[in-house]
C-alpha cells in the first residue's frame, strides 16, 4: 500500500472514531436528559432516578423515588420531559378510592416554586377535544383508580419539575398514577408507590423496650 493510500486510510479511521464519539456522546446525553439533579433552596440535590418502562411513550416522567414510604403524607418530585417542545401538556393524578388527596402541585420557576391550579374532574372528560390523539394511545388504567385532578403545563424545550404534595389515611398504601397527555398526541405514564406496606412503620420506645409502631398507633399519635 502506498504512503498516500496509508494516509487516506488513517484519516478515514480517525474520522470514524471522532464521529462515533460524537454520536455516543449525543446518545448518552439524550438518555440522561431526564435524569438530571435538581438543587433545592436548602442545597439538597434531588435526582430523578425512577422511571417506568417507557415503551410507546414520548413524554418521559421520572420521580425522585419509586416508593414514598411515609405515613399519612408524602412529597414527590417529578421531572417531565415532553417529546415535542412546542406541545402543551396535561398532567393527571389518579389514586385508589382510599381517601387520598392531592394537597398541592407546584412548578419550578427560576429559584422558587409556583403553585399550580389543580382542575377537578378527569382530563379525558374535561379536555377530550384537546387531547384526542393522545387518548388513543392511553394505557389501561386500573378500575380501582380515578382522577383526583389535573394540571396544564405550558410548552417547554427542556424538562419541567413538579413538586407534588399528597395526603392519605395512615394505613393506606398502593400505586398512584401520573399520566401526561399532549395536545399534539404525545403520552406518558408513571406509577410510584405511596404509604407503608403491611402497616408496620417501625419501633419506638421510651423505656428501652421495642414497642411496635403500627398504622393504628400512628393514627393515634398523629391526631
Amino acid at each position: 500500500m502506498s504512503n498516500r493510500n496509508n494516509k487516506t486510510f488513517f484519516i478515514k479511521i480517525i474520522f470514524l472514531i471522532i464521529l462515533g464519539a460524537l454520536l455516543w456522546g449525543g446518545f448518552s446525553a439524550f438518555k440522561s436528559s431526564g435524569k438530571k439533579s435538581l438543587q433545592l433552596e436548602n442545597g439538597q440535590n434531588v435526582t430523578f432516578t425512577n422511571a417506568d418502562d417507557n415503551a410507546g411513550e414520548d413524554i418521559i416522567i421520572r420521580s425522585d423515588k419509586a416508593e414514598y414510604a411515609s405515613v399519612g403524607q408524602a412529597e414527590a418530585y417529578l421531572s417531565i420531559s415532553a417529546g415535542k417542545p412546542e406541545e402543551t401538556l396535561f398532567l393527571q393524578f389518579l389514586f385508589p378510592d382510599d381517601g387520598s388527596v392531592v394537597e398541592k402541585v407546584e412548578l419550578k420557576k427560576g429559584n422558587g416554586w409556583e403553585t399550580i391550579l389543580v382542575s377537578r374532574g378527569s382530563v379525558e372528560n374535561e379536555e377530550s377535544g384537546n387531547i384526542t390523539s393522545a387518548l388513543i394511545r392511553r394505557k389501561t388504567i386500573p378500575d380501582t383508580h380515578s382522577s383526583l385532578g389535573y394540571i396544564s403545563l405550558p410548552s417547554a424545550n427542556q424538562a419541567q419539575y413538579i413538586k407534588l404534595t399528597i395526603s392519605y389515611p395512615p394505613d393506606a398504601t398502593g400505586e398512584f398514577w401520573v399520566e401526561a397527555f399532549g395536545i399534539l398526541g404525545s403520552y406518558g405514564l408513571l406509577d410510584p408507590i405511596y404509604g407503608v406496606n403491611n402497616g408496620l412503620v417501625g419501633y419506638w420506645t421510651f423505656d428501652g423496650k421495642d414497642t411496635p409502631w403500627t398504622s393504628s398507633t400512628a393514627a393515634t399519635t398523629l391526631d
